[in-house]
């Protein structure tokens, strides 16, 4: 009986070990993905854009950065991004003064503003 358990015991071990040998999601935004969108393009990030143009179409979840568009056949982001930087505001209006100091993350930011991209400067 002791040795039909052993043997029981290391069969069912051995289909949970296969079970979690599994391939990992391709889709970056899926749970236990390990696709990295910036690796396969430098200006792609892991989300689903609103430009459907910029959304890769290879199943990896990734998009082009704004004013970039994937290209199919060459596998990028083709394109060029929309001039201005990234400026702190409380709207987008109050950034796009360029009043306030430049930003790459909200942490740049003072307290109740936040990080805008792409402002183009209007004085």
């Amino acid at each position: 009986m002791r040795a039909s358990c052993v043997g029981l015991a290391l069969v069912v071990g051995a289909v949970v070990a296969a079970a979690v040998r599994e391939d990992p999601p391709k889709n970056c935004q899926a749970l236990g993905s390990i696709t990295n969108c910036t690796a396969l393009d430098h200006n792609a990030y892991c989300g689903t854009s609103a430009e459907p143009a910029a959304n890769f179409n290879d199943g990896t979840g990734c998009s082009c950065d704004f004013g970039y568009k994937y290209d199919k056949t060459t596998k990028t982001c083709t394109g060029t991004p929309p001039p201005g930087g990234s400026y702190c505001g409380t709207t987008w209006a109050d950034a796009s003064t360029c009043r306030h100091s430049q930003c790459e993350t909200e942490d740049d930011c003072s307290k109740g503003m936040n990080c805008f991209a792409h402002i183009p400067c209007r004085f």
